[in-house]
Formats: structure tokens, C-alpha cells, sequence
């Protein structure tokens, strides 16, 4: 009976699926890490090109260089406390980049930073996945849409450039 139960059941019934609501994107700032409130991220995983090469009587497929730059998109809630704001905190980093006021681009040791993105288990108490990324930087902050009729907070969304995203287990294997 068992076994034919696991036919139409994948997973163990005291198993748990992972949610996707479970996460939390922290980025290293220095001396202190950024913590914001993230809505939701967009991982754009890693693309291969296929290189074609003929054999014999047909072509076989190698695997090439990645085929795209590594990029996520995130939306955050603004909010304050004592300590930051997050408008204000993203706004400087996105103007370390490229400095609004002077036109200057700025070195890329000067605003590249690294991240984690941690993805928990259901109960929250413990990590599940966690992705690694570095030289990470803000390409574009979307436009922020004031209304009088929304009571929502407000929200802002921002795309990322990245030199490098893993999740770190599948590294060290």
C-alpha cells in the first residue's frame, strides 16, 4: 500500500515544499550590512550557450561561456528607523556608482559590494538554500509613483548587475 501511495506522492507526507515568501536579501555594506525590507527578488539563473561541433555524421553540444550577465531585480518597501532610511541608503549607493550632481563614474571598488540571499525552511528557524553574490551594484532604480488615492507603502523596485551568483552549497561540492 505504501509503495503504491508514493506513486502519486513525491515527497514524504511529513515533508514540507519550500515557500517562496521565506527569504531575506542581506548586502554587505562595509563596516555593516544593509538590511531592508524586500518585497520579492527575481534570480535570473545562469545561461549556457550551447557550442556546436560537427562528429562524424551529425553535431554533438559542448557546453560554452555563460550566454548572459548575471542580473536580479528587487522590490522593497521604503521605511525609516533610528538608524536608515531606504530610500536614502539606496539612493547614495546607486549615486556611488554614477554621481547625479558631479557626472562622475566612480571605481568599481567604490560601490561594488557582495550579498546573501537566504532562502528558510518553512518554520523559519533554519536555512534552506543560500545564494551567494558578488560584485554586486544597482543599475537602475525604478521611478517611485506618488498617488493620494493609494494608502499603500510606498514601494520601489531596482535592478542589479552581479559578477558572480551561486547558491553556496552546490560551490563547495
Amino acid at each position: 500500500m505504501q509503495r503504491e501511495r508514493n506513486l502519486y506522492h513525491p515527497i514524504s507526507i511529513q515533508s514540507d515544499l519550500v515557500r517562496k515568501n521565506m527569504f531575506e536579501l542581506i548586502i554587505d555594506s562595509g563596516h555593516d550590512s544593509l538590511r531592508l525590507l524586500c518585497k520579492n527578488i527575481t534570480l535570473q539563473q545562469p545561461k549556457s550557450n550551447a557550442v556546436q561541433v560537427p562528429w562524424m555524421g551529425g553535431v554533438m553540444q559542448l557546453a560554452g561561456r555563460n550566454s548572459q550577465a548575471f542580473t536580479f531585480n528587487a522590490s522593497f518597501y521604503v521605511g525609516t528607523d533610528n538608524d536608515s532610511d531606504t530610500m536614502v541608503d539606496l539612493y547614495d549607493w546607486r549615486n556611488q556608482v554614477f554621481g547625479h550632481v558631479s557626472g562622475k563614474i566612480s571605481l568599481a571598488n567604490k560601490y561594488k559590494r557582495s550579498a546573501t540571499i537566504v532562502i528558510y525552511e518553512v518554520d523559519g528557524d533554519k536555512a534552506r538554500y543560500t545564494y551567494k553574490v558578488e560584485g554586486l551594484w544597482p543599475i537602475e532604480i525604478s521611478d517611485a509613483t506618488f498617488a493620494v488615492e493609494d494608502d499603500g507603502p510606498l514601494e520601489i523596485q531596482i535592478q542589479f548587475a552581479a559578477d558572480k551568483m551561486y547558491i553556496e552549497s552546490l560551490e563547495n561540492e
